[in-house]
């Protein structure tokens, strides 16, 4: 009896310890399969952050990128060639370079035919342009095409640009002295084909012919002209009158 009581004990107690070592392992497969959600969510929060932080930084590019594209979209040229008033048969190509935005541009440069043109020099102020005119040859033999034709130069920022003759636009970086130019970029902004304005030959205001003094305008100064002038031929005929009287 006391042995059949003893062998039931035992086996409840290994089944007891069965029980709880088998219910321990299921709370760590739990607890493990819970963390490694936890995980596993926290993980697919991280990529999301970084997926979004990546979206955002290119569209900085991208929108800093048209800013500074902005600019160089404006800048238009035009190629034309004009008959010789002189010589019969000879034309003059000329090529008109139009700021159309609100900045100067500096530095300018050309090629033709993968020849400089030491003709196309300088700035051109905004909202302006300027003509420069090309050598000149027969008709026949002037090859003048838009196409041909790639200027370069600085914009306000101070980036540099190379304009191809179908629009294209190039960044211009420079490195011992060369410049290498960056891949195609299509402008974000295509300039209207209207009238613009011819560039001064200089933007210094017209100066007067002669000092006024201070606090004398110069509307002030030509009313007292004809005044002085007035007085001076009067003081002329009084002293012929003197002069007659005393000879008398």
């Amino acid at each position: 009896m006391a042995e059949t009581l003893i062998a039931v004990i035992s086996t409840t107690v290994a089944l007891g310890a069965l029980y709880v070592s088998w219910a321990g392992h299921r709370h760590q497969v739990r607890r493990a399969r819970e963390t490694a959600e936890r995980e596993r969510e926290t993980a697919e929060r991280e990529r999301g952050i970084e997926a979004r932080e990546r979206e955002a930084a290119e569209r900085a590019r991208q929108a800093e990128s048209r800013e500074a594209l902005v600019q160089a979209s404006l800048i238009d040229v035009r190629l034309r060639t004009v008959p010789s008033a002189i010589h019969p048969g000879y034309v003059t190509p000329q090529l008109d370079v139009i700021n159309r935005s609100s900045h100067p541009v500096r530095e300018l440069a050309a090629t033709l035919h993968e020849q400089p043109v030491p003709e196309v020099c300088g700035d051109v102020n905004a909202a302006t342009g300027r003509t420069f005119t090309l050598p000149s040859g027969r008709s026949g033999e002037v090859s003048a095409r838009l196409a041909d034709v790639r200027l370069s130069f600085t914009d306000a920022a101070g980036a540099y640009w190379r304009r191809d003759g179908d629009g294209g636009l190039r960044r211009g970086t420079e490195r011992d002295g060369v410049t290498t130019w960056g891949p195609r970029e299509e402008p974000v902004i295509r300039a209207v084909d209207t009238p613009w304005a011819a560039q001064p030959a200089t933007s210094a205001p017209a100066r007067p012919a002669f000092d006024f003094p201070d606090g004398v305008s110069e509307s002030r100064a030509g009313r007292a002209r004809p005044v002085a002038v007035v007085a001076l031929v009067a003081a002329v005929v009084a002293a012929v009158a003197v002069a007659v009287a005393v000879l008398r």
